[in-house]
């Protein structure tokens, strides 16, 4: 019998070419094609994807096993482009199946949209450099999966970073030649550009106004070589200088085109200006347009909106980032890929509302666009012909960054800037005090806080680009009764999505010592301002809600819990929330309410946090410390029962728990990351190890909301053991269950006054002024000698402070560092009942540096008052507090104090006072007379020993001494768990919240 003629990999090639132009209305997709190489015209790649306005992309294929498809790949990579004289940067390697040699041609195309496809990314980084994605192993997915991954790569990081440069630098020098020409005597034209941004004058406000005429030069730049209507800008000289009439006369023709939100904004910014500084300046912003667009972007948006999150001067207060692209379409595709809709259907789409009410520079909201748009094309549609409704009805953005929210409305125009749209729907919201309308039509002086105006009402005042109106594509809206209110109903947006500010509404620390109200001290608001602000925010929101404490927002948690807030009051049952939070959400006592809301109204949680070491690296956002997780959660169509807590925890488990190795570096990586979350969701393995081919992204874990210490974890392990000792087992590697006597510390006792209630120490003579904290504490702290025991002779003997460096934190028994003074005019019976709540021996570490502490809990010589970082506890029984001292440094100890902790802070894990009570320890009232005895014993030949940094808990002698002690000859366990235990402690030790970064880690090289 005759054998079945192989089907050649060419003809593979053509088919998938095919199927891949099918997928994306404005791609040419050709195979086998010659001429494509500049220096080799013969050499043809396998396949071509070609975009306009992105990167080329060569496909190189070959049967399994495809030995040689990734020496090809490379041997692309850097060679230039006929067409366009481009450099390749991007190849994809794909596996094909073997299968598909033996398909007939009738049924090959058949066959290929069927076949599981296998494929890398090879990307160039630089002379002679390449990645790998991923650095092991292939991706697997169809022909969908493989046509979303090229549209993911085909933007070229190379040329972006090169942008941000040219027009950072521009707009730089821009906004200094602008303010050294005109300050301060022309001061007028200044306040009247701040004027046309509804801000006060000032570098950052200059600055932003650059950054819009840059964008709206590099447009009109880009668009004139394709519109004949439109002038060049050599049309547009006289000599080397741009005219001002002839290019602001030109802006009003281009008006009439399209682009309003993007050129309408800048001809106001710029209208005022002298024509001998319009010049000046202008003349630098459009050599920055030239080479931006000869550089091959022709357009800015996203740079743009990097930029401006650089340029929020007022960030210390309002506490917003730039959330940066990757993440903004890694939390983008985990959000749209809930949405219940019918991707095919043109009508259904266009009815979807997607909101970001803190929408910033539009990085979350474009992303959303984004998504939506790929599985439009995927599913057949022309993403084009949904531009103008997206535009006008199913995208909501407000903000009280007036260029921020133009510079969001032209982000998401010039997706398709050559379709004409109507209206936008993306708002400026009132900020301080403000004039505004009221509901009779009559002004009125309020006191506005922005988006959450709408937690208590539909509608609220909109500076401009507003309301029924909104911001016009195509000429400005004509003006009608409502055009200045912004109207977005209860219940009504399937998506809400959000990087709100963190800025916490009470607390003075840093830079905010002084100011009345943080939160609310952006855009030089006065005194007066912030109170009457903070006042509308305590008011906002329904009396029935407020009272049912059912709220999120809390001052403490800050103003990104009130946005949850928001967030809850405009989705629709079955609806999507996405939020980027600050990582206390999953664990600090100020979230708890978001946390009870988010388990009382929401199911299918993720949370995504990171667990790396840098300074940066655990945050989604750009240029901040505060490390940050993402929450994505459908809203319940009925509210759950009550939580009961006494329900065991393998019940009701309801949050997906993430731990990234690495933020996302690329779109296309949060793409991957994404749908590797998702399959685990969908899957048979509903928790483990994340991986994209062969390479770990990190891991995924159920538990429940209270179940914070799954934040920034990367093994799961110690997630096992940390929930298991909180139902009283010991759960190791390798090693059968155990029951140990366990409890929360709280059952066995109670945690002492905070610090505030205690004293301070005096920073002058002077008297603590009144609205501070600590106004009525009745004691100065005073250091004490640190030599010597004069804490002997002391009435009040304090336990302040940490001094790690010192040496006498590294021993179980601490010395008093302070006492307390009783503070003339306070009396001697308050200071003596804080002494009979507060005086004990055993004291928790608050704020436990991992990195350079040794110390979970420590025993004074004496009662004493636990003062900022070393709180005292108060045991029910004498007799406890040696158990639970020795429990809280063993390694178990440190394991359950690390899990219950906030660890926003690389190498920290910290506590309120409040939530001391958390923390599982040894039940001391299951141990016998004896085994207190024995515990007595430990502690007396440990008492002395130095213990090294917690984490390096793997190589402290004292603390594996320790560990044995306790858990062998005090509790009786067996010898069989030492070995495990050792491995546990290394896998701890090796978490980046354990060690920060620093080289006494495992393998760290010291």
């Amino acid at each position: 019998m005759a054998r079945r003629a192989r089907t050649r990999e060419a003809t593979v090639n053509d088919r998938l070419a095919v199927a891949l132009d099918a997928r994306h209305p404005r791609w040419a997709v050709e195979a086998e094609s010659t001429r494509v190489i500049a220096d080799d015209a013969a050499r043809a790649p396998d396949i071509v994807v070609r975009m306009p306005g992105r990167l080329s992309v060569i496909v190189e294929t070959e049967y399994e096993p495809a030995s040689g498809v990734e020496t090809d790949a490379l041997s692309r990579l850097g060679a230039t482009l006929a067409e366009t004289l481009e450099p390749v940067e991007q190849v994809v390697a794909v596996r094909l199946p073997a299968h598909l040699s033996q398909v007939r041609q009738a049924g090959l195309s058949a066959a290929l949209e069927q076949a599981d496809l296998e494929y890398c990314v090879l990307a160039a980084t630089g002379s002679d450099r390449w990645t790998r994605f991923p650095s092991t192993g292939w991706i697997g997915g169809g022909v969908d999966a493989l046509a979303g991954l090229i549209e993911s790569i085909s933007v070229s990081e190379r040329r972006l970073a090169q942008a941000i440069g040219i027009l950072e630098d521009g707009v730089a020098s821009a906004a200094a030649v602008l303010r050294e020409r005109l300050a301060p005597e022309r001061q007028a034209v200044l306040d009247a550009m701040g004027e046309a941004l509804h801000q006060a004058d000032g570098e950052q406000t200059s600055r932003m106004a650059m950054a819009i005429v840059a964008n709206a030069l590099t447009f009109h730049c880009a668009i004139s070589s394709t519109h004949p209507g439109i002038e060049p800008f050599e049309e547009l000289r006289s000599g080397a200088d741009l005219l001002p009439g002839a290019l602001l006369g030109e802006w009003r023709a281009i008006l009439e085109i399209n682009y309003w939100p993007i050129f309408e904004i800048a001809r106001r910014v710029l209208a005022p200006v002298p024509a001998d500084v319009f010049a000046s300046v202008v003349g630098r912003l459009a050599v920055v347009a030239e080479r931006l667009v000869g550089i091959g972007v022709t357009t800015i948006q996203e740079m743009t909106g990097q930029l401006f999150g650089r340029l929020i001067a007022d960030r210390k207060f309002l506490a917003t980032f730039y959330t940066r692209p990757p993440s903004a379409h890694l939390l983008a595709e985990l959000a749209v890929a809930r949405l219940g809709v019918d991707f095919s259907d043109a009508a259904a789409l266009e009815e979807l509302k997607v909101a970001d009410l803190a929408c910033g520079t539009g990085a979350l909201l474009s992303a959303a666009y984004g998504r939506i748009a790929a599985r439009a094309r995927r599913a057949g549609l022309d993403d084009a012909g949904l531009h103008p409704a997206f535009m006008g009805r199913v995208l909501v953005g407000a903000d009280i960054m007036p260029a921020a929210v133009h510079v969001t409305a032209s982000m998401l125009s010039a997706v398709h800037p050559a379709v004409p749209f109507g209206d936008t729907n993306v708002h400026l919201m009132p900020y301080g005090r403000s004039q505004v309308a009221d509901v009779a039509g009559e002004g009125a002086a309020v006191a506005a806080i922005g988006s959450l105006e709408l937690i208590e009402d539909v509608e609220a005042a909109s500076l401009f680009g507003t309301g029924r109106s909104a911001v016009s594509g195509l000429d400005a809206a004509a003006a009608s009764s409502d055009e200045h209110m912004f109207v977005l109903d209860h219940g009504s947006a399937d998506l809400v999505i959000m990087n709100p500010p963190f800025a916490r509404t009470v607390g003075q620390e840093g830079e905010r010592v002084g100011v009345p109200r943080p939160a609310f001290a952006g855009f030089g608001t006065t005194d007066a301002e912030q109170e009457a602000m903070s006042a509308r925010l305590a008011g906002i929101g329904s009396p029935t809600y407020r009272r049912s404490r059912r709220a999120a927002g809390r001052g403490h948690a800050g103003l990104a819990s009130n946005f949850v807030d928001l967030a809850h009051a405009k989705v629709k049952p079955g609806g999507v929330v996405a939020l980027v939070l600050p990582a206390t959400f999953v664990v600090s006592s100020a979230w708890s309410r978001a946390r009870r809301l988010l388990e009382e109204h929401y199911e299918d949680v993720v949370v995504v946090s990171i667990a790396a070491h840098g300074s940066t690296d655990r945050a989604f956002s750009d240029d901040t410390a505060i490390a940050e997780v993402l929450v994505v959660a459908n809203r319940r169509r009925s509210q759950a029962p009550e939580h009961d807590s006494q329900t065991s925890r393998g019940e009701g488990a309801s949050v997906r728990w993430v731990g990234l190795a690495d933020r996302p570096a690329t779109v296309a990586h949060s793409i991957e990351v994404a749908s590797a979350v998702l399959g685990h969701i969908g899957g048979e393995r509903p928790q483990g190890e994340l991986r994209v081919g062969g390479e770990r992204l990190g891991v995924i874990g159920i538990g429940r909301p209270e179940d914070g210490g799954f934040g920034q974890l990367s093994e799961l392990q110690l997630a096992a053991t940390a929930l298991a000792l909180l139902d009283g087992r010991l759960d190791l590697p390798r090693h059968r269950s155990l029951k140990v006597p366990v409890a929360r510390l709280g059952d066995l006792g109670a945690a002492g006054a905070g610090n505030a209630a205690i004293g301070v120490k005096p920073k002058s003579a002077g008297p603590i002024e009144r609205g501070t904290g600590a106004y009525a504490a009745p004691f100065w702290i005073r250091d004490l000698e640190p030599a010597g025991e004069s804490w002997r002779a002391s009435s009040f003997p304090v336990l302040w402070a940490h001094n790690a460096r010192s040496g006498r934190e590294s021993h179980l028994m601490v010395a008093p560092d302070s006492y307390g003074e009783v503070r003339p005019g306070q009396e001697d019976e308050q200071a003596r009942r804080v002494w009979e709540l507060t005086a004990s021996r055993t004291h928790v570490n608050l704020e436990f540096r991992l990195n350079s502490q040794r110390l979970g809990a420590c025993m004074t010589p004496v009662d004493c008052i636990g003062g900022r970082a070393w709180p005292s506890f108060l045991a029910e029984a004498g007799a406890w507090q040696v158990p639970i001292v020795l429990w809280l440094n063993t390694t178990l100890g440190l394991v359950g104090r690390w899990w219950v902790g906030s660890r926003q802070q690389q190498g920290r894990s910290i506590l309120s006072v409040g939530r001391i009570v958390e923390i599982p320890v040894l039940d001391c009232r299951a141990l016998s007379g004896d085994m207190l005895s024995e515990a007595s014993e430990i502690f007396a030949r440990f008492r002395l020993r130095a213990f090294l940094p917690a984490n390096e808990a793997y190589r402290d002698e004292a603390r594996q001494d320790l560990d044995r002690a306790v858990l062998r000859d005090l509790l009786g366990l067996p010898e069989s768990i030492l070995g495990p235990l050792e491995t546990l402690r290394q896998q701890w030790c090796r978490e980046p919240t354990v060690h920060g970064g620093k080289p006494t880690r495992p393998g760290g090289g010291s």
